[in-house]
């Protein structure tokens, strides 16, 4: 029967070539296999010698060859080497020649666009040029571009969340207040265009049936809008939307297979590698936070990912590395014994830095006002560091040193232009108060605080209370997530990459693979299992894995998802899959905004433990039994203060380039040379090091050091001076 089968003709498939000896077919179907994977896409079907059989094109999305045929009239060219796929994505076709980087992949013309009046142009009027062609249905030029159109996924876009999904982002401000925005936008739109289709002109475009059905009327005018708004463009003085644009899917990871040249007489995309044959052609999304891509595309990267992905993948994805942080809300009826200054504060605060912490906090306040963006306003003419300094520093003796006594109001005043004179809002410096004294001492450092000890006591107070304020806000992103878990029956990830699991529970894991030397490893892939026990003195988790009906004890973090246990509501009434797919961008954008903000919160926590480390290393030279060690308490101000001054400093574009991998990058205390020095080649100290020597170690070598080996050094000093001050023979 075999042989059989393999003399059989079968039309569309390589003919097989009967070769001996036994055996040598399946090296022959290895070695095809092997030159088409090197061709490019694995799943298309070629023969022995890598040339595709059979069309080798996967399903096509409805209706496309006519949306091909469409654009080819109106000028476009390179349509014939794409693909819309059935299930979303614009393909390079399979039977297309590769092309290099930077050659010529498809440009679509102003020809093919559908544009708004130009005597009247505005996203409303090109909402309703884009009903007016839908209603028309077959009769428009551009029907098989609106029947394109009709196929986007407008599931995430912003005017289609409800109340309960909006409150899952309430607990990130941007997020929150950017769907508001274009919800407000897009409804507005809505409006205007419901009252005309109410008046003489909408009589003669809009069906009778769709008039009479006030409901559904708004439900098609919502959805013009929101195409509109994600996707329409300027193009010269009018507004526009281009065909295929909106099918290219985006990628906020590496080099994206194309980039795209927008021009107002047409679209131009170029290769920016080599593209091959089969695979999907994304673009590159904008250099915008997460929050704003959800907002205005829709989209979180990382959310389009099967099952749970790590902290670490998504936190990769964040194409800033940076979220916004919001500020504490003070309120002045509590504690105002503990601070009599602080209504002042929170006036010049609001007056001259533009932050508003007042409580309660109005609803619909904007976000600017009360928020801060981590980590670019954490470091040099940043706020985060001189609010948390004003707000935490007391005023006990206002006196000039000129020998003026002052009043705690202007001497408060004095602190403020100290803190804030070089200090940056959006969209420009800080504004400062009046002062008729001078600020800086004479002589001095430009250091308000003389003494070392109290300027370590204010950093350190101040990384202490924005640690607080971290930690509240990680806390409610935790308990949103495990909500939107509850909600939906979405898995979750853990917090810090540990996931807290129960017995009994169902978990994605990965398990013990056999390598071919015998030894085992971590999967590559996560499977189904049921939690059987935890261990949390060994760090293990044991499980039974549902597929294969093994066990295998793992640690922790090999735990690559989790399921809540669902409400009630969930149980009783299922969940839609609108809401699963809004609830999955909602747990990506949230789970990377906890990840950043846990980064960071490190970082602090690093920093502090050095500052007081090296306090202490101070102290032992200030105050040694017999007289001070003058030398080694200049050398360890000069470290401390040189660190203290990259706090003041403006992150650079290289440092900005670890952001998105973490802030634990940027660990000064780190031995590995890439974490000490920037990518910028020359070996110059990332946190500008002085090149001095303390105690005859270079402070490179000291820096390098991790925070454990301290006391290690330590102990080496004080050894070094009891072996100097013993007698000789």
């Amino acid at each position: 029967g075999f042989e059989a089968l393999q003399k059989a003709e079968r039309p569309g498939l390589p003919e097989v070539v009967d070769v001996a000896p036994p055996g040598s077919q399946a090296l022959q179907t290895i070695g095809a296999r092997r030159k088409a994977a090197e061709l490019g896409d694995v799943t298309v079907l070629r023969n022995a010698q890598g040339e595709v059989v059979g069309g080798g094109d996967a399903p096509e999305a409805p209706h496309a060859k006519e949306l091909y045929a469409w654009l080819e009239r109106r000028g476009c060219q390179g349509v014939e080497g794409l693909q819309l796929k059935l299930g979303g994505g614009v393909f390079f076709r399979a039977t297309a020649v590769p092309l290099r980087k930077q050659e010529f992949v498809l440009s679509l013309p102003k020809a093919a666009w559908l544009m708004a009046p130009e005597e009247s142009s505005s996203k409303t009027e090109l909402a309703w040029r884009l009903l007016e062609e839908d209603f028309l249905g077959e009769e428009s030029e551009y029907a098989p571009f609106v029947r394109q159109i009709h196929a986007i996924d407008v599931t995430t876009l912003a005017p289609y969340w409800d109340e309960t999904e909006m409150n899952w982002l309430a607990v990130s401000s941007e997020a929150s207040e950017e769907i508001r925005n274009v919800r407000t936008a897009v409804q507005a739109s809505v409006d205007r265009l419901a009252e005309r289709s109410r008046s003489q002109v909408g009589l003669q475009v809009v069906p009778a049936e769709l008039r009479a059905d006030e409901e559904a009327l708004e439900d098609k005018l919502r959805w013009a809008c929101a195409i509109v708004e994600t996707y329409g463009f300027p193009a010269g003085d009018s507004w526009a939307l281009c065909p295929l644009l909106p099918d290219f899917r985006g990628t906020a990871k590496g080099v994206a297979p194309v980039s795209v040249d927008l021009a107002v007489d047409g679209v131009t995309m170029w290769a920016n590698r080599k593209l091959r044959p089969g695979e999907e052609l994304k673009l590159k999304l904008p250099e915008a936070t997460n929050a704003w891509l959800l907002a205005h595309r829709g989209v979180v990267p990382g959310a389009e990912a099967e099952g749970a992905p790590s902290d670490q993948d998504l936190v990769s994805l964040n194409p800033q590395g940076s979220f916004t942080l919001g500020m504490p809300e003070v309120d002045l009826s509590k504690n105002q014994q503990e601070d009599p200054l602080r209504a002042d504060k929170l006036a010049l605060l609001k007056e001259y830095a533009g932050l508003d912490l007042y409580a309660p906090r109005p609803f619909g306040k904007s976000v600017e006002s009360c928020t801060l963006q981590v980590p670019a306003e954490a470091f040099g003419s940043g706020r985060l560091m001189r609010v948390a300094k004003l707000l935490t520093v007391g005023i006990d003796k206002a006196e000039h040193h000129s020998g003026r006594v002052l009043t705690k109001e202007e001497a408060l005043k004095g602190l403020f232009v100290w803190l804030f004179r070089d200090a940056r809002r959006p969209g420009g410096p800080c504004g400062l108060p009046d002062v008729d004294f001078d600020i800086d001492v004479p002589g001095g450092n430009g250091d308000i605080c003389q003494r070392l000890e109290e300027r370590i006591e204010v950093e350190i107070a101040s990384i202490n209370l924005v640690l607080e304020m971290m930690e509240q806000v990680i806390n409610w992103h935790n308990m949103m997530i495990q909500e939107i878990g509850r909600k939906t029956d979405l898995p979750i990830s853990g917090f810090g990459g540990i996931i807290s699991v129960s017995v009994g529970q169902i978990v994605m894991a990965h398990f013990k693979a056999v390598k071919p030397d015998g030894t085992t490893t971590k999967s590559r892939k996560a499977r189904e299992a049921k939690v059987i026990s935890w261990n949390e003195a060994t760090g293990t988790t044991r499980l039974l894995f549902l597929e294969s009906n093994k066990r295998f004890e793992v640690p922790h973090d090999w735990i690559a998802s989790a399921k809540s246990v669902p409400s009630p509501d969930l149980v009783s009434e299922g969940c839609s899959a609108e809401r699963l797919a809004r609830g999955k961008v909602a747990l990506a954008l949230l789970r990377q905004e906890r990840s950043l903000m846990w980064s960071f919160r490190k970082f602090l926590q690093t920093s502090e433990n050095w500052l007081q480390k090296h306090i202490g290393l101070y102290d032992d030279a200030l105050f040694k039994e017999k007289t001070p060690d003058t030398a080694a308490v200049r050398k360890v101000e000069e470290i401390v203060r040189s660190f203290l001054k990259q706090w003041e400093t403006d992150l650079t574009e290289d440092d900005e380039l670890l952001a998105p991998t973490g802030f634990t990058k940027w660990d000064f205390t780190r031995k590995a040379k890439w974490f000490r020095y920037g990518p910028d080649k020359d070996n110059s100290p990332l946190w500008g090091l002085p090149p001095v020597e303390f105690e005859g170690l270079p402070l490179d070598e000291i820096f390098a050091k991790s925070l454990e080996e301290l006391d290690e050094i330590k102990e080496e000093m004080y050894d070094r001076r009891r072996n100097a001050a013993q007698p000789t023979a």
